[in-house]
């Protein structure tokens, strides 16, 4: 019987054990509200102390502690009118205390969580809401308040863009473009550095509103880890993979057109020793400006999904060269002097690569060595063997050839096209590297615009008399 009777005894402790186990254990009071871990929508359950990557567009999952405790003391500070009051101040009393049961406290707690905003970089971002909210209902640990651990999830991309063409002067478009430039400058060779976040209540009148701590990215000085580490790629890697392949396959594109083809060429002026016509310089600088204001448009679109990102200045920059080319080609076709002949058949003409003109030399020369002398034909064999090597020594030298074509008027080197030249090349490679750093058009001086004009301008002047 007492054998028995000891049997019984343990086997009651022992299920009173496992009761009490699944009973809540609420935190102490001096646990202080905050965002445990942040981790990306493929990871259900990451460890503490992970390094996770984000990009803007996609999903992010925040696990809070504290939720209800902090709500609970938040509530009675804020305006009748505050969504959050609304819905947890009929869950408190005069004093403050909780007035509900256990499950309706959470509830409540969950769709007031609703209207909290995340924080990126102690930034307010009104326009991202959680788009789900998960309590950890199963998790015996509690707040004081008897709230689980909450985990929010948000789209991280700015969404005052899905509601039409975005108000530049908007907060919540000046809170994003600040937000991309500083994580954009802040990479070290595309990897991004770590990003706070928290989630709090909305700004209002541009003071950010009371918002969590946040247990995020713990430093070298920790020797815990109380967070993981979470970064934001301001841009998303697919998309710009998409990016660079459509500029690239269009710069081929403009690259072949340009040279396979007069697109680039000006047909009004004396084919040059090659036999095609020479590179406009006005047509070249319209292809340079056409280039990269779309591609620039184009990066900053997929970073930020901003498609109304072109300022003003670069609409002048476009019709600042449009105005240069179409001068120069109404001078061209004003002064032309006609096409120069050539000694050459059309056959003849179309040989474009060095070993064709080799094999023209090798025949031509032949043809004069056979020719008597003092026969009438060697002065006119003559000429073609001179015009085939200049063609040869032409072409056997590209770079060359494009810079003499763009720099030389009537075979002589220009300085006005030389200064055209220079001012094109110091604005191109202010506008790539502002667009790469900042996420944004440059925003030229109007005295710069001014300045590119009066460049522009001198060019097409020196073009009469240089006819």
């Amino acid at each position: 019987m007492v054998k028995a009777a000891s049997v019984l005894f343990l086997g009651f402790v022992t299920g009173m054990g496992n009761v009490v186990a699944q009973v809540p254990v609420p935190h102490p009071d001096d646990d202080p509200p905050v965002v445990v871990r942040a981790y990306p929508q493929n990871i259900d359950d990451p460890e503490l102390g992970g390094d996770f990557t984000i990009e803007v567009g996609q999903e992010i999952s925040l696990d809070v502690r504290g939720l209800g405790v902090w709500l609970q003391k938040l509530s009675p500070k804020l305006a009748d009118s505050d969504p959050i009051k609304k819905v947890i101040g009929p869950c408190l009393d005069t004093g403050g205390n909780i007035k509900v049961s256990e499950a309706d406290w959470v509830q409540n707690v969950e769709t007031a969580a609703m209207s909290l905003c995340l924080y990126i970089e102690r930034r307010p971002f009104n326009d991202i809401l959680p788009c789900k909210i998960e309590p950890h209902l199963s998790d015996p640990q509690r707040d004081a308040s008897g709230c689980p651990v909450v985990t929010l999830k948000f789209h991280v991309r700015p969404g005052y863009l899905a509601f039409g063409v975005p108000d530049k002067t908007s907060f919540a478009s000046k809170q994003w473009d600040g937000l991309i430039t500083d994580l954009y400058g802040r990479m070290h060779w595309f990897k991004p550095a770590m990003t706070d976040l928290t989630v709090g209540l909305s700004e209002e009148n541009g003071i950010p509103g009371p918002h969590l701590v946040s247990a995020l990215n713990p430093g070298p000085e920790d020797h815990e880890p109380h967070g993981t580490t979470i970064r934001i790629r301001p841009y998303s890697s697919c998309l710009m993979a998409w990016a660079a392949i459509l500029v690239g396959l269009g710069t081929i594109l403009g690259v072949w057109l340009g040279c396979s083809s007069d697109l680039l060429r000006d047909t009004s002026a004396v084919p040059n020793p090659g036999g095609r016509f020479p590179f406009s310089l006005g047509r070249l600088q319209m292809a340079v400006w056409t280039c990269l204001v779309v591609g620039s448009y184009l990066f900053i679109w997929l970073s930020t999904g901003d498609y109304n990102r072109i300022e003003i200045q670069a609409v002048g920059l476009l019709g600042i060269s449009a105005a240069t080319g179409l001068g120069a080609f109404a001078v061209n076709r004003l002064t032309a002097t006609g096409i120069a002949g050539s000694s050459l058949s059309p056959a003849e003409l179309k040989a474009s690569t060095v070993p064709a003109l080799d094999g023209l030399i090798a025949a031509e020369e032949a043809a004069l060595i056979a020719l008597p002398v003092g026969d009438p034909g060697i002065n006119k064999c003559e000429t073609r063997l001179l015009e085939l090597q200049q063609r040869k020594q032409y072409l056997k030298r590209p770079i060359t050839q494009f810079i003499t074509d763009i720099l030389s008027e009537q075979n002589s080197i220009s300085f006005h096209r030389f200064q055209l030249v220079v001012w094109t090349v110091v604005l191109a490679f202010i506008f790539v590297r502002t667009v790469f750093i900042n996420l944004q058009m440059p925003v030229f001086d109007s005295t710069i615009l001014i300045l590119m004009g009066i460049s522009g301008g001198t060019y097409i002047g020196f073009k009469w008399p240089s006819q």
